[in-house]
């Protein structure tokens, strides 16, 4: 990975007389840059490339900073707040270590992975570092190098394979069969042998893009074995009718039975009466027809059935890296790696991050309330959320409203 060559150093809020901005143009090492006095809040150094860049990965040698991020902007940004952050703030020493003095020069490596996605795939010719120190009020901090890698150019030469091994001490290594490759069918491993060769049982071994399954396999040897006549393997099969009705009359009971010709004879005072009423035992149906043909009617009105309610036209629509398009926030309360990882998650929603409160910001996350920061966000009328707001649209993938 090519290093990017710095050109000027464009501004810086605070320099040693010995160790200035102007030495990290320099790849030495020994030549570091550190603030002016000890126990500064916070300083920062802005450099110029000399072309516009994709920035791939970054390697940072510390000076007594226990915390440094990396911004990136273009030379025609006019105001602070046109930088986008690429790394996030990272740790590089302990409150212990900082109170100490121990372990100053850590260096770490941020390759592709630890950047911010949408910052290093585009092209930049401005960094700014930002370095703080709030453990400790004695030292004089800052950064000793940093340096900027491309990314990797793809005319370079390929990694070459090891030599093919043939042998393993007094045993020799199989080569693999030419139809051990990507396209491996189910079932294909257990017919991996020569077409050549004959298996016992009498198997034809078809070429590897027509090959069967163990189970069909089998299952078409046992079928050729057994000739079997077409018209026994080729019924038509039988559908069974059902006729509910009669089931149901089956099950309430036996049929009433017909009167005889000796019953009818008979007149009694019942049969007289049924038959002014012009109505005969065999005439009345059962309880159980009646249901029957209640059951057997066709319904005169089919049930209507609930339209479904069209779906509201959620946020759907709307791409996952633009749901917090607009939004400009601020964290204040929260400690590394949760507020990296906070910061991440809004980001990748398309909002802007800001170090502190300026007029453009919008949205101020806080963990704690009655702070400093809150105090000034609330009389300035920015709007104030938990960090539950961010979780919540990243989960949702939608943006919710701030109320709840």
């Amino acid at each position: 990975m090519p290093e990017l060559k710095l050109k000027h150093v464009v501004s810086c809020s605070s320099e040693d007389n010995t160790h200035k901005a102007d030495n990290l143009l320099s790849s030495d090492t020994y030549r570091k840059w550190k603030a002016a006095r000890p126990g500064e809040k916070q300083v920062s150094v802005i450099l110029q490339l000399e072309k516009e860049e994709q920035i791939h990965s970054i390697d940072i040698g510390n000076e007594g900073s226990a915390f440094i991020e990396v911004l990136v902007g273009h030379s025609t940004s006019v105001k602070d707040q046109d930088f986008e952050v690429l790394l996030v703030t990272s740790s590089f020493m302990s409150p212990t270590e900082s109170r100490n003095g121990t372990n100053t020069n850590r260096v770490r490596f941020f390759g592709p992975g630890q950047l911010v996605k949408a910052q290093s795939q585009e092209k930049w010719d401005r960094v700014k570092i930002v370095c703080s120190q709030p453990y400790s009020k004695t030292i004089a901090y800052g950064i000793s190098f940093i340096k900027l890698h491309s990314p990797p150019d793809g005319n370079e030469a390929p990694v070459s394979t090891p030599p093919k091994l043939t042998k393993l001490g007094q045993f020799r290594v199989k080569d693999e069969s030419p139809s051990a490759g990507s396209n491996v069918q189910p079932g294909a491993l257990f017919f991996s042998r020569d077409t050549s060769a004959k298996s016992s049982t009498g198997l034809k071994v078809s070429p590897p893009n027509e090959r069967l399954s163990y189970a069909a396999a089998a299952l078409k040897t046992e079928g050729s074995s057994t000739h079997t006549p077409a018209s026994d393997t080729q019924q038509a099969p039988v559908k069974r009718k059902f006729e509910f009705s009669k089931e149901r009359l089956e099950a309430s009971g036996p049929p009433a039975k017909k009167p005889s010709s000796s019953a009818s004879a008979e007149t009694t005072p019942k049969a007289k009466a049924r038959s002014s009423m012009g109505t005969s035992p065999s005439s009345r149906a059962s309880p159980a027809q009646k249901s029957s043909d209640k059951r057997e009617s066709p319904k005169t009105k089919p049930e209507s059935k609930p339209k479904p309610k069209p779906k509201p036209k959620s946020s759907e629509s709307v791409p996952f890296n633009r749901i917090l398009e607009g939004v400009v926030f601020v964290l204040s309360g929260f400690q590394n790696p949760f507020r990296a990882d906070l910061r991440d998650k809004a980001l990748a929603l398309g909002a802007r991050y800001r170090p502190d409160w300026t007029p453009d910001a919008t949205h101020l996350i806080c963990a704690f309330a009655n702070t400093p920061k809150y105090s000034q966000v609330k009389a300035a009328g920015g709007i104030i959320v938990r960090k539950e707001w961010v979780m919540d649209c990243h989960k949702n993938k939608q943006k919710i409203s701030c109320k709840r």
